[in-house]
């Protein structure tokens, strides 16, 4: 793979997520306590190279595996392990945390899912599952259930 924009990008990344479209890819740092976001070009000298779009290093705290909506694949959703939330449209590059909502709703979800981050909470594997913005609402679904030793 050929990363063009990225060679002067601080840090490591420790998490990966493309896009369910398969145009973005998003990776996150612990160490840097940021986020960077890519488009994957089709190129004729490689399958494809990556042209960066954002890098949003302004975060308090370690950044947790971006989860992509479904409904629409250019918005991501985030969080930092200090619980903070962010939204970010990268087709607009639009950082959505930076405007006001008014209301969070956590949805439990008991279905059995697979937990695409690892990331263990007290030994319960915990994933985003759905999003959606609604005026100044962000709705979330949240799943619980999964532990380390089944």
């Amino acid at each position: 793979l050929k990363f063009t924009g990225a060679s002067d990008a601080p840090g490591a990344s420790q998490y990966l997520a493309w896009s369910p479209d398969g145009r973005y890819l998003a990776a996150t740092s612990d160490s840097d306590h940021a986020v960077m976001v890519w488009l994957a070009v089709r190129d004729s000298a490689f399958p494809f190279h990556f042209r960066s779009i954002a890098h949003i290093h302004s975060h308090r705290n370690a950044c947790l595996p971006v989860m992509w909506s479904i409904s629409n694949p250019s918005i991501m959703i985030y969080g930092e392990r200090g619980g903070r939330f962010h939204m970010f449209d990268v087709a607009q590059a639009e950082d959505y945390h930076n405007e006001l909502v008014n209301a969070l709703e956590l949805v439990k979800d008991s279905r059995p899912l697979a937990c695409p981050s690892r990331e263990m909470i007290r030994g319960q594997c915990q994933a985003l599952i759905n999003m959606r913005l609604q005026r100044s609402s962000l709705h979330l679904a949240l799943m619980e259930g999964y532990s380390e030793n089944p």
